[in-house]
Formats: C-alpha cells, sequence, structure tokens
C-alpha cells in the first residue's frame, strides 16, 4: 500500500508527497527500505516532463558535501531533508537551463569512480 501510494505520488510530480509515504524523522515505512534505494524507486515512477523525485545516494550526498558544502543526511529518512534537496536542486537547474535530473545524474557521474563498473553507463 505505501510503495503504490508513493508511486503514485512520484508518478503525479509530487516528489515530496512520495518521498513522505517511504519514510520520515529517520523511520522507514517498509522494512529494510532506505532513502537511497527509496529515491531511486521514486525517480523510475516519476512521469517525464514535470518535476521528478530526484536520487538522494550517497555519491550525491557526498559530492554537494564536498563541492558546495551542502550536508544532507542520505542514509535517515527526512522529508524535510528530501525537500531541501530537491529545492536546491531545482533552483540549480532553472539557473543553468537543465533539468533537475539531468543535474543529478551530472552529480552522479562525476562523483562515481573512474574504472568502477557498478556506476558505468553505456
Amino acid at each position: 500500500m505505501q510503495l503504490q501510494a508513493a508511486a503514485g505520488a512520484a508518478a503525479a510530480g509530487r516528489p515530496v508527497e512520495a518521498y513522505t509515504n517511504l519514510g520520515d524523522n529517520g523511520t522507514a515505512r517498509l522494512p529494510y527500505l532506505g532513502p537511497a534505494f527509496g529515491t531511486k524507486f521514486l525517480y523510475f515512477c516519476s512521469s517525464t516532463g514535470g518535476r521528478p523525485a530526484l536520487i538522494l545516494d550517497r555519491l550525491v550526498a557526498r559530492w554537494l558535501r564536498e563541492n558546495v558544502g551542502l550536508v544532507l543526511n542520505e542514509v535517515r529518512w527526512s522529508v524535510s531533508t528530501y525537500a531541501s534537496y530537491l529545492k536546491t536542486m531545482f533552483g540549480w537547474a532553472d539557473e543553468l537551463g537543465l533539468t533537475a535530473d539531468e543535474l543529478e545524474a551530472c552529480i552522479f557521474s562525476t562523483q562515481a569512480r573512474p574504472g568502477d563498473t557498478r556506476w558505468a553507463f553505456g
């Protein structure tokens, strides 16, 4: 039920609501589901053309921390953290003339270790 509600909210362009269906205040609403995998699920449930749910994992969080000083806890469910992340990313994407998911993909690919085939594209 929670997964279906989250998927529906993501598909409707409501990523914060979608995230809320999966967890908040450090607690997952589905056993063993963490924010990194949860946000990946939400991203793939998002419709094209709207405001997608963006992926927040350790690689993206590390890049943000190391390069712009934005500290986000990517391992603890927090709606306020995720909402702040989305606001920041959508704002930057608008300024750069990109979609937010393009910006997130750029950050991810920059942070992924060269030669690490787990993250290879193509």
